[in-house]
Order: structure tokens, then sequence, then C-alpha cells
């Protein structure tokens, strides 16, 4: 099993702010902690580094990148 990930992490409010940044919208984003479960998992970050040493891969495009194209497809 290999995973392919940039190994950073991203919070949900972090991807929501540059996605209404990149469309032009200034809306404040907030959270409920009344939603927050107890199961779940505050932070889950992808490690690369099996599928690296294996192979020399190695992500060529940033995040930022990656939500330009998606809004593009849009």
């Amino acid at each position: 099993v290999y995973n392919v990930s940039s190994g950073r992490g991203h919070s949900v409010g972090e991807v929501a702010q540059r996605v209404l940044a990149r469309v032009g919208l200034d809306v404040p984003i907030a959270s409920d902690p009344a939603l927050v479960r107890a199961v779940d998992v505050p932070a889950l970050v992808g490690d690369a580094g099996k599928l690296r040493g294996e192979t020399g891969w190695a992500p060529q495009h940033s995040f930022d990148d990656l939500l330009d194209d998606l809004l593009a497809a849009v």
C-alpha cells in the first residue's frame, strides 16, 4: 500500500477560506462546537515516505494549484 500525499494537512476551515478568497467572497466561517464528535479525528495527514523512498516520487503541484484546477472545472 502506498500513500500519495504532500505530507501537509489542511483544516476544513482553511480550505473553505482559500476557496472563498479565490471566488472573491468575504464570508465569515465559524465552527459549531456542538457538532464536534468525540470520535472525530482532529488531524489526519498522509505520509508518502514509502512511495518517495521506493520511486523518488514527489508532489509537483501545490495545494493552491489543486484548488485552482477544481474551481476551473466547475
